[in-house]
């Protein structure tokens, strides 16, 4: 049984926190992003995703992880109307957080 608790703690500390996703994961989404786009800096990009109130929200750790692992393998995509590119960002990024409609 103490093989278990100590398991499960060690399982626990390796989800993403809000906190750690704040830092580390929209870090690592927002430099993508800009490289992909090439029409803005990383550090705007943090700013507004790091902007929103999110307190109402409910906050998915393991999204969150999936999101960070699964962003180097996102896709750059060509939007020939718009004449512009975007990171097509993994189905786990958009889940991290589930907010209420307003």
């Amino acid at each position: 049984m103490r093989h278990l608790s100590l398991t499960l703690l060690v399982l626990a500390g390796c989800d993403f926190s809000e906190e750690r996703f704040l830092v580390k994961g929209v870090d690592r989404w927002c430099e993508l992003s800009a490289e992909c786009a090439g029409t803005f800096e990383k550090d705007a990009c943090i700013d507004v995703m790091r902007l929103p109130d999110r307190s109402a929200c409910e906050y998915d750790t393991v999204s969150a992880q999936d999101c960070y692992d699964q962003l180097p393998e996102a896709q750059c995509i060509d939007d020939d109307v718009l004449g512009t590119r975007y990171l097509d960002v993994p189905g786990a990024c958009e889940a991290v957080w589930n907010c209420p409609e307003e």
